[in-house]
């Protein structure tokens, strides 16, 4: 569903999110769910596997072993304790309302040299402009040689 909103190709759109967050959309997905059961659980008085079905797991057990798997907790004993715990935020990417139409071609290149570039940003926007801007300069020094 996401790939159709974004309007792209669901690997294409895999190895992007995983290039600006360093995980996977699964991963990150989970992560997100277990930090607002973790909200659920600290600021309600919800039983626990009310709280498990309503962020779409199966059972109790399953959501204890990913709970403590990523908290270090149970479930349990994050409703006693009353130390802070990092919360997975939600993602924001930034969008300069731009339609990018990534047209591409294939081509038997008879030898390649591939090269590494360290690019430094102050912001997820800036990082993308660099990165394109980057682009477009091999892409004119490729045709222009």
């Amino acid at each position: 569903m996401l790939s159709k909103i974004v309007n792209t190709n669901i690997f294409i759109l895999e190895r992007i999110f995983m290039f600006l967050t360093n995980m996977t959309i699964n991963e990150y997905i989970k992560m997100r769910r277990l930090s607002k059961a973790f909200e659920d659980i600290r600021n309600t008085d919800k039983k626990i596997i009310d709280i498990a079905l309503k962020y779409q797991y199966n059972s109790a057990t399953s959501f204890s072993r990913a709970f403590k798997k990523l908290f270090n907790i149970t479930p349990s004993e994050c409703r006693k304790s009353n130390s802070s715990y990092k919360i997975i935020p939600k993602l924001y990417f930034e969008s300069n309302n731009d339609n990018y139409n990534f047209d591409y071609n294939i081509k038997k290149i008879n030898s390649i040299s591939l090269y590494c570039y360290h690019v430094k940003a102050k912001s997820h926007f800036n990082l993308l402009y660099k990165i394109k801007e980057l682009y477009d300069n091999i892409k004119e020094n490729v045709y222009s040689s």
